[in-house]
């Protein structure tokens, strides 16, 4: 128990800052394309809150698909907040950036019902064939205080 990421659907990516489930996307090929995923961070623990918390994407295998086009044309964007952002507004964002999350919850208040929302967006590049992408993983690092 502790911090984890979900979906909406409630199947829980991570469990204290480690990969348990696989994020799975599939695409096309041919044309490239992005999928973007909106996802939470929750407290699971009500004898503990969480600060400092930091997200990043990591490839699990090689070479490293998460930097765009400064890599092998795969990437991964990450973007703190409920609206999904805009073309223009996640154009602005470097593959494979990090995003700081607000603390879930407080001294004397674990705060185990707040879902954080942030988005995932992971794009493929163009002439690429149909695939299945499981190798990132989303790592979470965090200071853990008592409530």
């Amino acid at each position: 128990m502790g911090l984890g990421v979900y979906d909406g659907e409630g199947t829980q990516f991570t469990e204290e800052g480690s990969q348990v489930t696989p994020i799975t996307t599939t695409h096309r090929g041919n044309e490239g394309e992005s999928v973007e995923l909106l996802l939470y961070l929750k407290n699971n623990d009500s004898n503990q809150w969480f600060s400092d918390i930091t997200i990043k994407s990591i490839d699990t295998s090689l070479p490293d698909d998460t930097l765009g086009d400064k890599g092998t044309g795969w990437g991964i964007k990450l973007f703190q907040g409920a609206e999904q952002p805009s073309a223009t507004k996640w154009a602005s964002i470097r593959y494979g950036n990090n995003i700081k999350m607000d603390d879930v919850g407080s001294l004397g208040s674990p705060d185990t019902s707040t879902l954080l929302p942030f988005w995932y967006k992971i794009t493929s590049p163009p002439e690429e064939d149909v695939r299945t992408k499981t190798d990132i993983k989303l790592q979470v690092d965090f200071t853990r205080n008592a409530v």
